[in-house]
């Protein structure tokens, strides 16, 4: 009986070791999608985050846990999760006018992201901008004409606040696409814009008067 035992015993913990290392690889993508998400959070402010708020002074996007906040322009629609191109993204909201189409080229869209990125160390394995590289950039901006460069950039106040903002114009056309990067501390609030006609620029001016970085 005891030699039966001893048998039994090393083919049990064979058995084991071959479910526990069936269930690993049978759950593997699982548990990679798992971490991996659990570093986006680190780095992205993702859909969760994001909130809409219907007060008397307009409908408001807000994001309490990076200190955002902005006035969504009169009669545009929101969609959280989704960038401008209309593809599931969980770290982006997009924010447009009733009649924004790429073709033909009508209306305006504001797309949003926020990371946490601090330097290159944090933001490399995301392929973003971390706040150290805006920041030089910003630096870069007020000591070099950019006229001629691609894209042309300047810096902006934003919430008292400066800001880079990158123009691409296209040749023989007006400027309709424009890259907005505010740093701060703890993260850089990113908005992509693209907009086709005059009453598209001012809804975006006035938006980004209303935004709110704390």
């Amino acid at each position: 009986m005891s030699k039966k035992i001893k048998i039994i015993i090393p083919v049990v913990i064979v058995l084991l070791v071959l479910i526990a290392v069936g269930i690993f690889w049978w759950q593997k993508d699982k548990i990679e999608d798992y971490f991996e998400q659990k570093e986006m959070e680190k780095i992205f402010a993702l859909s969760k985050d994001y909130d809409l708020q219907e007060t008397p002074e307009g409908k408001f996007i807000e994001n309490k846990k990076d200190g955002f906040k902005a006035r969504v322009p009169e009669n545009w629609k929101t969609e959280i999760g989704m960038d401008m191109f209309g593809y599931a993204d969980d770290m982006k909201v997009i924010l447009f006018s009733t009649d924004f189409s790429y073709q033909p080229p009508k209306g305006c869209i504001i797309e949003i992201q926020i990371n946490r990125a601090k330097n290159e160390k944090e933001s490399g394995d995301f392929l973003v901008r971390d706040i150290e590289e805006v920041k030089r950039d910003i630096i870069l901006a007020k000591e070099t004409e950019t006229e001629n460069y691609f894209p042309r950039r300047e810096v902006i106040l934003i919430n008292g606040k400066e800001a880079l903002k990158s123009s691409y114009p296209k040749e023989g056309e007006k400027e309709n696409h424009i890259t907005i990067e505010l740093p701060s501390e703890e993260r850089v609030h990113t908005f992509e814009i693209v907009f086709f006609s005059e009453e598209c620029q001012r809804n975006i001016d006035e938006f980004l008067n209303t935004v709110s970085i704390k």
